[in-house]
């Protein structure tokens, strides 16, 4: 949760995030296997950070690329 200590972050929220992290963030539900809902989710944040592995696999980074969101994680390829 370092993102919380940048005076220059205005908002974090997980997806879907556990237990511990509701205790700190807004949660929202997500299905991350499906790209397509976890770019929907990111429209309107400067940075997305891709942290659980399916949905790196299934492309989210690339989805949030094809839709003009910086996304920081790898690609669906890599």
């Amino acid at each position: 949760m370092s993102l919380l200590a940048d005076p220059s972050v205005s908002e974090v929220v997980a997806a879907p995030g556990n237990a511990g992290m509701a205790q700190v963030v807004p949660t929202q539900p997500l299905d991350l296997a499906d790209p397509a809902a976890v770019a929907r989710l990111g429209k309107g944040f400067d940075l997305v950070v891709i942290g659980p592995e399916v949905p790196r696999v299934a492309g989210a980074v690339d989805a949030y690329v094809a839709a003009g969101i910086l996304a920081f994680g790898p690609t669906a390829e890599a």
